[in-house]
């Protein structure tokens, strides 16, 4: 019920903002103090077609990104894709939470880092995301004027720098498991030249035994 009154509201301020990213600072004495930006887009499928992407931010929470207004969610699970740009790279959302009254998908994880995420909001200028399910799609576009500001004045520097450490905290085990397989085969290819130099021995140590009882027979 607290989250639809939050929603309510947001969506009450949002109107008059329409295709331009607002931010703000609210709260109530349950759920304490929040930040958030929003940004209203054009969705292809009605009546969804003013789908609202939000970026909030709890005090002593974490960033929370998610999405209202696309459709409806209580019994299908959507697949969500995102674009910038029109560039070749698609994205996608690969674990997501839904409000109750399923209005809302929360991207609870994507296959790119927040950090990169948030970057490319705050550089990019469109931003394009397709919720599709078994009854349909709908592709939608924002625009990312003004998102600058707007995600700054939910994610300050200080939590930017957190969570671009925590992408890179991500990354040395790719790297890791990339070096161990290098070094596998370092080790192999070692052992193979370490095995070919000792059959040659053997075999110059044959050879030499060979002429040492040539000589011998001559001799006698």
């Amino acid at each position: 019920y607290i989250m639809k009154k939050i929603f309510f509201c947001f969506l009450m301020t949002i109107i008059s903002f329409s295709q331009s990213w607002i931010y703000k600072e609210d709260g109530n004495a349950f759920d304490g103090n929040y930040k958030f930006a929003a940004v209203e887009g054009k969705g292809s499928d009605f009546p969804y077609n003013n789908p609202i992407l939000y970026i909030r931010k709890f005090d002593n929470g974490e960033p929370e990104f998610f999405l209202t207004g696309a459709g409806f969610f209580s019994y299908s699970r959507p697949i969500v894709l995102f674009n910038f740009d029109d560039e070749d790279n698609i994205y996608k959302s690969i674990d997501n939470g839904y409000s109750a009254d399923g209005d809302a998908i929360f991207f609870n994880e994507l296959d790119i880092s927040f950090y990169e995420m948030f970057k490319k909001i705050k550089n990019g200028n469109k931003l394009f995301i397709r919720v599709q399910n078994e009854n349909g799609k709908n592709d939608i576009e924002f625009s990312l004027s003004g998102s600058s500001k707007a995600v700054n004045f939910v994610i300050d520097r200080e939590l930017f720098e957190q969570l671009k450490q925590e992408s890179l905290d991500e990354q040395p085990d790719d790297q890791e498991s990339f070096l161990d397989i290098i070094n596998e085969v370092v080790v192999i290819e070692s052992d193979v030249e370490i095995e070919e130099e000792l059959e040659i021995e053997d075999i110059d140590t044959e050879d030499e035994e060979e002429i040492e009882f040539e000589e011998e027979e001559e001799v006698d």
